[in-house]
């Protein structure tokens, strides 16, 4: 019961530090471990232990919440690495952007895949400043933070202040983020509108506005070097427009997510700037100090655990001329180190006259 019970407490941690993958194996191996133990106890009181330990885990409000996000987070991932239905768009200024049609709404889902020149880090700063969002987002007169269940859990609400004649459109969602270094190099950011089923209450939609929804929407950021992130976002958004017919707003969708992407890449790359707003907070908040130290310290332990393949060859080669016959052995060493991001190879070569002899 005590192994069970410390396990049951890192369940918990893991949820907490945000890595749900982890957390879901450690559900596995409790659940499994529960049950063995049930079987071979002859202890009554042991086993209904067992059996209320088992009822927590079905019960607690935090494993609950978690079994509902671990299905949305692999939903999201299976959309942002599968290629089977999408349709390309473009491919302009090293970001690639793709369309697909749903069954359920005329709405396209858009994805967007591209290379920035900056340190994950950054990425992860952009996202989580909520109040920053007008300032790399066309149109977005406000946005702030409702309610927050732990540090990477939020409720937001934004408005769009678009022309007359069209009403503002405003928007509450909910979205969370998952610790995937370990499994993928990456962070993982899951976004939605908010629903009925959510934990916190929603903003009511004020008067003279539009509540436009989200159905799913999310990123996923990998880390390929310490300069360079790979960014994955994808998203289906309703701005329910009546008047304005979906195959145009299919158009401006697909042109917008590209234009919304370059904005994200330009502000992540200006962090190292002084004058940015987000240099200060990168600089001044415990957050990124331990984001900071949660990448690197991944990072260095991958490296140390990165497989070398030594490959070592040596050729004698005879030459025989009318007098002389001279030996050379040339010794040949490849090395080859594979990370996440590149290849490297080194190539050494060695010569030695090694016997020179006169007949």
């Amino acid at each position: 019961m005590h192994y069970q019970q410390q396990l049951f407490e890192r369940v918990l941690e893991s949820i907490s530090q945000d890595k749900l993958f982890k957390a879901e194996n450690e559900i596995l191996e409790l659940e499994s471990s529960i049950n063995e133990a049930l079987e071979r106890s002859e202890d009554s009181v042991k086993s209904q232990e067992l059996q209320d330990l088992l009822s927590t885990l079905n019960t607690h409000p935090t494993i609950t919440l978690f079994k509902r996000e671990i299905v949305e987070l692999k939903n999201l991932l299976n959309e942002l690495k599968t290629e089977a239905g999408w349709s390309l768009v473009k491919n302009s200024n090293g970001v690639t952007t793709y369309y697909r049609h749903e069954e359920n709404t005329p709405i396209y889902s858009v994805k967007l895949v591209g290379v920035i020149d900056c340190p994950l880090i950054n990425i992860c700063c952009i996202l989580n400043e909520i109040e920053f969002y007008p300032l790399w987002i066309p149109k977005l007169s406000e946005c702030r933070v409702v309610s927050s269940a732990s540090r990477f859990h939020k409720m937001i609400y934004g408005k769009f202040q678009l022309p007359f004649p069209i009403a503002s459109r405003d928007f509450c969602l909910y979205g969370f983020g998952a610790d995937l270094l370990e499994e993928d190099d990456s962070v993982a950011v899951v976004v939605r509108s908010c629903k009925d089923t959510d934990q916190h209450e929603h903003p009511p939609v004020k008067s003279g506005n539009v509540r436009l929804d989200i159905y799913y929407a999310g990123f996923l950021l990998t880390s390929i070097s310490p300069t360079q992130t790979l960014v994955r976002a994808i998203g289906n958004c309703d701005p329910h427009i009546p008047l304005v017919p979906y195959s145009l707003i299919n158009l401006i969708t697909k042109q917008i997510a590209h234009f919304y992407f370059s904005m994200l890449a330009q502000h992540a790359k200006s962090l190292e700037d002084k004058n940015s707003p987000y240099h200060a907070r990168i600089e001044s908040q415990a957050i990124y100090k331990e984001i900071r130290e949660i990448i690197e310290s991944h990072m260095k332990k991958k490296a140390t655990e990165e497989p070398t393949l030594s490959i070592e060859e040596t050729t004698t080669t005879l030459t025989i001329t009318e007098n002389t016959t001279q030996i050379t052995q040339t010794h040949h060493s490849l090395e080859i180190t594979k990370n996440s991001s590149e290849e490297i190879y080194s190539h050494t070569e060695f010569n030695s006259n090694n016997t020179e002899c006169k007949e």
